[in-house]
């Protein structure tokens, strides 16, 4: 009997043993499985951090750029309000050029004794819109945007700015993004440009195909910049201006963040051009 319960103390023993080892096997089994999704969250936490970090890098450059925008427009402002100033004085001296003018008109009159009346008006009108042309000059203003990225521009190749915000006297070509003055006179143009980030390039302001100045972008991986520039020009009617690209192969930013525009200060007569 004695060897009958040892036998059994020897079984149960056994039975107890192999339960253990199999809730052992299990636990260790639950552990690992719970380690390897801990793995996954703190992957997944770690890739959100990048993300994070990756925005607040792109809210610091939008904040950058911004500033730069803001102080190009208050450059802009105060240009306009300059050349205000400088049309405001020429309209102040039209206002003396007309009361000459009458005076010049009672010349003629007493001056034209021997001349019809319709002859003696005819000379005084023409006299007076010469002299009004002249000072005054015809309403000529344009500003046009980029909406659309340019993104492999040719070497030379002219910016078509294909949204017309302004175009009044019809002088800006949408589709060749060039302006055609259609009265010689003196004129006001200017252009702010946003580059691609990590392009190095070069854009030119054109006239009739010759060189006026050149603007200069140079921007690190990740990073934009701006360059804006102000011209004034003489020109006679007919001839063109553009911005070009001059390297091949290069990239501009649009969505309405670069932008060519110009206006006509005062009308001139035409000039011949002055050769030597």
């Amino acid at each position: 009997m004695k060897s009958i319960g040892l036998i059994l103390s020897l079984i149960v023993g056994i039975l107890c043993a192999q339960v253990f080892a199999e809730d052992t096997t299990s636990l260790k089994y639950d552990i690992s499985a719970l380690q390897s999704a801990m793995g996954r969250v703190l992957k997944r936490l770690d890739d959100r951090d990048t993300q994070i970090n990756s925005l607040k890098d792109d809210v610091e450059r939008l904040t950058l750029l911004l500033a730069d925008q803001d102080a190009t427009i208050s450059e802009q402002n105060s240009r306009i309000q300059h050349l205000e100033g400088i049309i405001r004085s020429k309209s102040d001296e039209n206002h003396n050029t007309s009361d000459a003018i009458s005076g010049q008109g009672h010349v003629l009159s007493s001056g034209s004794a021997g001349k019809s009346a319709p002859a003696r008006k005819a000379a005084y009108y023409n006299a007076y819109n010469r002299m009004r042309r002249e000072y005054m000059g015809s309403p000529v203003a344009f500003l046009a945007t980029l909406a659309n990225s340019i993104t492999h521009a040719g070497a030379l190749q002219p910016i078509a700015f294909d949204r017309v915000v302004t175009n009044v006297g019809g002088a800006y070509n949408v589709h060749l993004g060039s302006f055609v003055a259609p009265v010689s006179g003196i004129y006001v143009f200017s252009t702010t440009l946003l580059s691609y980030p990590g392009h190095t390039t070069h854009f030119r302001f054109v006239k009739n195909n010759q060189a006026v100045s050149h603007l200069y972008l140079k921007t690190s991986p990740g990073q934009y910049e701006t360059v804006s520039q102000t011209v004034v020009l003489q020109l006679n009617k007919g001839d063109d201006v553009t911005i070009r690209n001059e390297d091949p192969d290069e990239a501009l930013h649009g969505d309405n963040y670069s932008t060519f525009a110009g206006f006509l200060i005062w009308e001139t007569e035409n000039t011949p051009a002055i050769v030597g």
